[in-house]
């Protein structure tokens, strides 16, 4: 799946002992079938729409225009004894609420010898499906207001919603009594918020990449160097609006995720060619949901 500047959810669900014919399309439109990335799983993708009504924030704060603004942003909250981003969040309650079309791809177990660099596969290789998405405002999911719409407590409701869908059968035809949230880095915290807003979504949860103390988030966030991606060259960013924000080079990537020589060099090129937008709209207030 598309990768954001923060890594998105993913799920495990119940353990399958093969593939059936009965896997299909329900609940998905455009769906798209095919083998995972190594070939261990038979996957399909393509988009749900899912109806969002939840509370949010009233951020005082509008998408900065050109590269200034936004680097100053983050100069104004990761300085020493910042009161930006208190200010910024004293607008009031708001309610985030509207139809939005998420990109999912639900993959089940084909071929359990089958291995590859490819997270699918290995849990498919243990007899678990899968389901990745797309997060609001990334990738082929839709790109609603970036400071006032895709909003962390937005992101929890679309993975409330992923949920409902998956334990009633209204993905690929499947019920799934059982359901592992899986979390990287700031997905790890969307994970938490989950499991404190709707405690009875997950069974179990697993979270990498994830820590109590938050002191190296201003040195990562200066080492991405966001900028607006529609200024990025890369044609998937054109058509976004100021607001939506992206990492301006591959040296932020690896200073902020990768330590040489720990890493594999494949994996670190697939990311930056892969890379895709969040928000400050997420950012501030991503620690208003555990």
């Amino acid at each position: 799946m598309n990768s954001p500047v923060f890594l998105p959810l993913a799920f495990l669900v119940k353990p399958f002992a093969s593939f059936t014919s009965a896997f299909g399309p329900n609940g998905i439109s455009n769906p798209v079938s095919g083998p995972s990335t190594g070939g261990g799983s038979t996957c399909i993708s393509g988009d749900i729409t899912l109806s969002i009504n939840t509370p949010g924030i009233k951020l005082r704060y509008e998408a900065p225009q050109d590269q200034m603004a936004v680097t100053e942003s983050f100069v104004e909250l990761f300085q020493v004894d910042s009161i930006f981003g208190a200010d910024v969040t004293e607008g009031g309650p708001s309610v985030i609420s509207g139809d939005y079309g998420i990109f999912v791809k639900l993959c089940l177990p084909s071929d359990p010898e089958v291995f590859s660099y490819s997270y699918v596969d290995v849990a498919s290789a243990a007899g678990y499906a899968t389901l990745s998405y797309d997060q609001l405002g990334v990738g082929n999911s839709d790109h609603p207001d970036p400071i006032q719409a895709v909003q962390a407590t937005a992101q929890v409701a679309v993975t409330h919603a992923l949920v409902g869908l998956l334990r009633n059968a209204e993905l690929g035809g499947y019920r799934f009594d059982k359901v592992v949230g899986v979390g990287h880095s700031a997905g790890s915290t969307l994970t938490q918020g989950i499991t404190t807003q709707f405690p009875q979504d997950f069974n179990a949860v697993i979270l990498s990449g994830s820590s109590t103390s938050a002191a190296s988030v201003p040195l990562t966030m200066a080492a991405f160097n966001l900028i607006n991606a529609n200024t990025d060259p890369a044609p998937q960013f054109q058509h976004l609006p100021a607001g939506f924000l992206t990492q301006q080079s591959a040296a932020g990537i690896q200073f902020a995720f990768y330590r040489q020589p720990n890493f594999d060099e494949n994996a670190f090129r697939q990311q930056v060619a892969h890379k895709q937008a969040n928000t400050l709209g997420v950012l501030l207030t991503l620690g208003g949901i555990c």
